[in-house]
């Protein structure tokens, strides 16, 4: 690695490369630098330096419970959602009592949240599932289970905690693999 000096260029102000004295006399332009940087940004952009697969690699996938102990992607965007309520459009509570109601609509705003973001339920890679009982996890997990798509091993993270509200059974937030931007 070269360190540049102010010392390491000759004459005054901006100059329009880089001598380097004691090399023999390797000369970098800066115009050629800032093209070549110019276009591995271009080719970056097209995917042609990156992986273009964005398979999820599920560690030790679960038929039965439709978890898996963690997921891994290749170096592509991700989605976080903020966390998910069992709210309508209108802001309203969701079957205030219902567990099965609730985490409905939880999954039916996470996959809206996931649309916006333009992906979807199938690219989930985890969710942390707020209870406000503890008793709710196992039903919690089969009901996700039975909601996501075919296939789709999210890890989860199970934590009890009080809600924003009081008849609020259950909140989400996630993370899926995002598109990437042209």
């Amino acid at each position: 690695m070269i360190i540049l000096n102010r010392s390491n260029y000759e004459g005054e102000g901006c100059p329009s490369g880089v001598n380097f004295n004691k090399m023999k006399r390797v000369m970098l332009h800066y115009p050629l630098v800032f093209l070549l940087v110019f276009l591995g940004l271009v080719l970056e952009s097209k995917g042609q330096f990156q992986g273009k697969t964005s398979d999820i690699r599920y560690i030790e996938p679960n038929e039965e419970t439709g978890t898996s102990l963690g997921t891994v992607v290749g170096d592509v965007p991700l989605a976080f959602t903020d966390q998910i309520f069992p709210f309508d459009a209108n802001g309203s509570l969701v079957g205030s009592s219902d567990l099965k109601i609730q985490v409905t609509q939880v999954i039916k705003n996470m996959e809206g949240a996931l649309e916006v973001a333009g992906t979807d339920l199938s690219k989930l890679l985890r969710l942390n599932v707020y209870l406000q009982k503890e008793e709710h996890s196992k039903p919690v997990r089969e009901l996700i289970k039975d909601l996501l798509p075919e296939g789709t091993f999210p890890a989860i993270t199970l934590i009890v905690a009080n809600q924003a509200q009081a008849q609020v059974l259950l909140s989400m937030d996630g993370i899926a693999v995002a598109p990437r931007l042209q």
